[in-house]
């Protein structure tokens, strides 16, 4: 679903040409949001799995989130046949990548296409990448297909959410 965001902040003269164009802010608060759904919606189905007093909310929570793979990986991918540890592995990757990202500004000052993006790099000891350890802008497409990857774990963490709810309940 397509929706245009109309955006009514205002912003002072002198810090306009700090911030990224509206279209990409947008993006990059919705990438941070649809992970920190994914986020909570993994605590959740941790919680379900009822099995240890450290997959509760509030252990989970101090935990940190790199934490959660190993846990999803025991607890929920073990136990019902999933991938689930991986995907949201991936996902942390990636959103880590934008969190850690740095300002910088790109295109020439002569036409007025200069802009402000972040710049981010690859893992040095990702062996799963061709150019570990690379600088690269974090792109409007990236943002899109990370948003898109969040919400196709989503998908799968519903049915996940109703084996481990009827699990208990038995």
């Amino acid at each position: 679903m397509d929706r245009q965001v109309n955006f009514d902040l205002v912003i002072a003269d002198d810090t306009k040409d700090i911030l990224p164009k509206d279209d990409y802010t947008y993006l990059l608060g919705a990438s941070l949001f649809v992970f920190d759904r994914i986020n909570a919606f993994v605590v959740e189905n941790l919680g379900y799995t009822g099995l240890t007093e450290e997959l509760d909310w509030y252990h989970l929570i101090d935990a940190g989130q790199r934490s959660y793979v190993k846990h999803i990986r025991d607890y929920i991918d073990h136990e019902l046949n999933t991938n689930i540890a991986d995907q949201f592995g991936h996902l942390l990757d990636e959103r880590n990548r934008i969190v850690h990202g740095f300002p910088v500004t790109i295109g020439k000052k002569e036409d007025d296409s200069q802009e402000q993006v972040l710049d981010t790099k690859t893992k040095h000891n990702d062996k799963n990448l061709v150019n570990s350890d690379k600088q690269h802008i974090v792109t409007r497409k990236e943002m899109q297909q990370f948003i898109a990857d969040c919400m196709d774990l989503e998908c799968q963490l519903i049915p996940v959410r109703k084996r481990l709810c009827s699990k208990n309940k038995a």
